[in-house]
């Protein structure tokens, strides 16, 4: 994740792990310090969220709203 950051000249504040798996994508961003969004399409359901140490900023549905929501809270 950091060498896909540096290879786009991101910095840790403009970038957004986006991922459907807690215990890899969303948890690799957090640790990175990055913005992380879960799609809830994959192996993580709403429900497990409770059970987790952390949070993505952010939860959609699908890839498909992605964009809607994003506009919706100004990212």
């Amino acid at each position: 994740m950091r060498a896909a950051r540096k290879e786009l000249d991101l910095t840790t504040d403009q970038t957004t792990m986006i991922g459907d798996t807690m215990e890899t994508d969303i948890l690799g961003g957090v640790q990175l310090g990055f913005h992380t969004v879960l799609v809830l399409s994959g192996g993580t359901k709403e429900a497990d969220l409770e059970r987790s140490a952390y949070r993505p900023d952010m939860v959609v549905d699908s890839l498909a709203n992605l964009v809607e929501v994003l506009e919706e809270n100004d990212w």
